[in-house]
C-alpha cells in the first residue's frame, strides 16, 4: 500500500547543452520510466561535448536529490537511489 507521501514523489530528467543554460525536462511518477528516459537521452545526446543529463528525485516537499548524471567527459555517475 502506498502512502500519500510516496505518491508525491516524482522523477525528473533534465538535459542541458550548456552549463547553466536552459534545460529540457520531463517528469514521471515511475522511477523505472525515468531511468529509461535518462538512458534514452544519453543515447540521443550523450556525444554532445557540453551536454549534461541529470536524473533527480523530487519530493512533495520541494526537495530535489540528484540520482544519476551524465556528461561526455565523465560518463554516467550514480549518486543515490
Amino acid at each position: 500500500m502506498e502512502h500519500a507521501e510516496d505518491l508525491a514523489v516524482r522523477f525528473e530528467v533534465a538535459v542541458r547543452f550548456t552549463v547553466g543554460g536552459p534545460a529540457v525536462t520531463g517528469e514521471w511518477s515511475s522511477r523505472e520510466t525515468a531511468v529509461r528516459k535518462f538512458r534514452s537521452f544519453v543515447g540521443l545526446y550523450g556525444d554532445h561535448t557540453t551536454v549534461s543529463i541529470i536524473l533527480s528525485r523530487q519530493s512533495g516537499h520541494g526537495q530535489s536529490q540528484a540520482m544519476r548524471t551524465w556528461t561526455r567527459e565523465h560518463g554516467e555517475t550514480v549518486l543515490g537511489s
